[in-house]
C-alpha cells in the first residue's frame, strides 16, 4: 500500500490559562500517531495550536499535501475547531477531513451539516483511522461512523465493545519518545515562576507526564458527556482498566524518554476506583524514586489506609469532584452516593491529616439549587478551605452535548453565537439555574467577583500569582453580599491566606539569600 500522510490537530483552545492549569500534549492524537505509526507504515504529524500557533498551522498545510486531516474536538474548543475545519478545507481541499473526540461525536449533525467535516468517528479513534487509511473507497463498510455523503448523514452502526487487549494493545504501544513534553515544559516555564508554584502548592507539577490508564467512567452523574462516550460507539461498553503491572511499565518507560519529568498526573476521571490495582500500583510505584503523583477521584473510594499507602509512594494532589455539599443536590446531579455530603468532609480532612493536598471541585448554581442548597454548600466548603483543602468552583454547569441532563426538559441556557465563513452557529453553552431568584443572584454575584477580588490585593498591596483558592472564595463573597449575610468569616479566611503566602514568601527569600551567602562564602 502507498504510503499515506495523516495530518491530526488537536483541541484549540486560543485563550488564557487560569490559575493552576498547564497546556500540555494533546494525549488522545500522540496515542492514535503511535499506534498507527507502528501498525503501518503512514506517516502521521501532529499539531497543537495552542502550543505552535496558527501560522504554523497554515505553513504546515501549505507546505505538504495531507491524504487525511483529522480533528480531536471538544466541547469548549467546538467554536475555534470550526473555524479551522473550514480553513483546513480551503488550504487542503482534496484532505478527507475527519473528526473524533466527545465534542465531535456527540455534534455530529452540526458538523456534518453545517461544516466541511467528511466523516466522524465514534470512540476510540486508533481503530477506525487505521481501517479510514486501508479501505479508504469503502468507508460504509466500517463500523463505527458517521459519514456525510449527498447531503445525507450515514450511520455506520457500533463497533464491537472494546476489550481489555485491545486497550492494552493501544496504550503500551505509546511512544513517549514522539511527544514533545520539553517543549510543553519550557511554555510553562514562562507562565509560572517556582513561586508560583509554591504558592498553589503544586510545586514540580510543571514538569508532568499526563497517563490515562482506564477507558472512561461508567458512574453516570448527570453533567457529564464522557461516561456517555463509549456507549455511543458499543452500546453497554463495560469499564476496562490496565493492571497495575502495565500502568508502572507505562510511568517507567515515560520517565526514560522524558528524565526531566517530576510529576505523573494519573488523567482518569475516577482513578481510585479500584482500590485493589491502587494497591498493585502503589507497591510498585515505590521502586521510582523523586517522582510526584496526582489524580482525580470520587470521594467514596477513599480510605485512610489506602491514603496513608499513596503518600508513602509519593502522591501528594488528589482532585476530588464533590460537586455539593447539598444531598439534595448530589442527588439531582446522579451522583449515586452510599454516603451523604458528611463523608466528604470526613475524607477530604482525612486527606490533609494524612499529608496530602486535596482540590475540590464545586459547582454552585446547579439547576435546581435552593439558596439553602448553596449556603449549605458555600458554609462546607469554607470550612474545609480553613482546614487547609484547595478550591475550584464553577459557577454552572456547562452545556455538554452526550451528558443525560440534557435529556431534560425546560432548561434555560446562555448561548455562545459566532460567525464562520458567513455562517451563523449558536450553540448552548450554560445551563441557567431554574429559579428566577437564583438566577439573578448567579449573574450578579460573577459580575462583582472580579472587583471584589481586585480591591482586596490592592489593598494589601498584593502584586504575585493569586493564591488559587481566591476565585473561589470571592465568588462565595460575592454572594453573600447579595443576599445580605455575614461575610466576616469569608473576608477573615482570605485575609488569611495572603497574610500566609506573604510569610511564606518571605521565608523563600531569606532562605534564598541565606543559600547564596553560603555559596560565595
Amino acid at each position: 500500500m502507498q504510503k499515506k500522510k495523516i495530518l491530526l490537530i488537536g483541541p484549540y483552545k486560543n485563550s488564557g490559562l487560569r490559575v493552576g492549569q498547564y497546556l500540555s500534549p494533546p494525549l488522545g492524537i500522540y496515542r492514535i500517531k503511535s499506534y498507527i505509526e507502528k501498525k503501518a507504515s503512514h506517516q502521521v504529524d501532529i499539531i497543537d495550536l495552542d502550543l505552535e500557533g496558527k501560522d504554523y498551522f497554515i505553513n504546515k498545510l501549505k507546505n505538504n499535501k495531507y491524504d487525511i486531516i483529522g480533528f480531536s474536538i471538544l466541547q469548549p474548543t467546538l467554536k475555534n475547531d470550526i473555524a479551522l475545519v473550514y480553513e483546513a478545507k480551503k488550504l487542503s481541499p482534496d484532505s478527507l477531513i475527519i473528526a473524533g473526540g466527545q465534542g465531535a461525536v456527540f455534534n455530529h449533525k452540526l458538523l456534518l451539516n453545517q461544516t466541511p467535516t467528511n466523516v466522524i468517528v465514534k470512540g476510540f479513534g486508533e481503530f477506525a483511522l487505521l481501517e479510514i487509511i486501508n479501505n479508504p473507497g469503502q468507508l460504509q463498510k466500517i463500523k463505527g461512523l458517521y459519514i456525510k455523503e449527498n447531503s445525507k448523514i450515514i450511520d455506520t452502526g457500533i463497533v464491537e465493545p472494546y476489550t481489555y487487549e485491545q486497550l492494552r494493545e493501544i496504550s503500551l504501544s505509546f511512544d513517549f519518545n514522539k511527544v514533545p513534553y520539553e517543549e510543553y515544559w519550557n511554555f510553562m516555564e514562562k507562565v509560572y515562576t517556582k513561586k508560583h508554584l509554591e504558592i498553589m502548592k503544586n510545586e514540580d507539577f510543571l514538569y508532568t507526564i499526563r497517563l490515562m490508564t482506564s477507558t472512561h467512567c461508567p458512574r453516570k452523574c448527570s453533567f457529564c458527556s464522557s461516561t456517555n462516550f463509549l456507549d455511543n460507539a458499543c452500546k453497554n461498553q463495560q469499564r476496562i482498566a490496565l493492571s497495575g503491572e502495565d500502568v508502572y511499565s507505562m510511568v517507567k518507560r515515560a520517565l526514560i524518554s522524558h528524565p526531566k519529568c517530576k510529576a505523573i498526573y494519573f488523567n482518569d476521571d475516577d482513578f481510585l476506583f479500584d482500590k485493589k490495582r491502587i494497591k498493585e500500583l502503589c507497591f510498585l510505584l515505590k521502586n521510582i524514586k523523586d517522582i510526584s503523583y496526582f489524580c482525580l477521584s470520587r470521594v467514596d473510594n477513599i480510605d485512610k489506609d489506602l491514603l496513608r499507602l499513596m503518600k508513602k509512594t509519593g502522591f501528594k494532589f488528589i482532585i476530588y469532584g464533590v460537586e455539593s455539599f447539598s444531598d439534595k443536590i448530589l442527588k439531582d446531579m446522579c451522583k449515586n452516593l452510599t454516603i451523604n455530603n458528611r463523608l466528604s468532609k470526613q475524607v477530604i480532612k482525612d486527606t490533609i491529616d494524612i499529608g496530602l493536598t486535596p482540590l475540590m471541585n464545586l459547582i454552585l448554581f446547579y439547576p435546581t439549587a435552593s439558596i439553602g442548597d448553596i449556603i449549605t454548600t458555600i458554609e462546607n466548603a469554607i470550612e474545609l478551605v480553613e482546614y487547609d483543602a484547595r478550591l475550584t468552583v464553577y459557577p454552572y454547569i456547562e452545556a455538554y452535548p452526550g451528558s443525560n441532563i440534557l435529556k431534560q426538559e425546560n432548561l434555560d441556557f446562555t448561548y455562545e453565537k459566532f460567525n464562520v465563513r458567513k455562517k451563523r452557529f449558536i450553540l448552548p453553552n450554560l445551563i441557567l439555574p431554574r429559579s428566577k431568584k437564583i438566577r439573578l443572584v448567579a449573574e450578579e454575584s460573577i459580575k462583582i467577583r472580579e472587583g471584589l477580588l481586585n480591591n482586596i490585593l490592592k489593598e494589601r498591596k498584593w502584586t504575585g500569582v493569586v493564591p488559587h483558592p481566591l476565585q473561589g472564595l470571592t465568588l462565595f463573597l460575592a454572594v453573600y453580599k447579595i443576599l445580605n449575610l455575614r461575610t466576616a468569616r469569608i473576608e477573615s479566611l482570605i485575609n488569611r491566606i495572603l497574610a500566609k503566602e506573604e510569610q511564606e514568601q518571605r521565608i523563600a527569600v531569606s532562605q534564598d539569600i541565606i543559600r547564596y551567602e553560603v555559596c560565595i562564602g
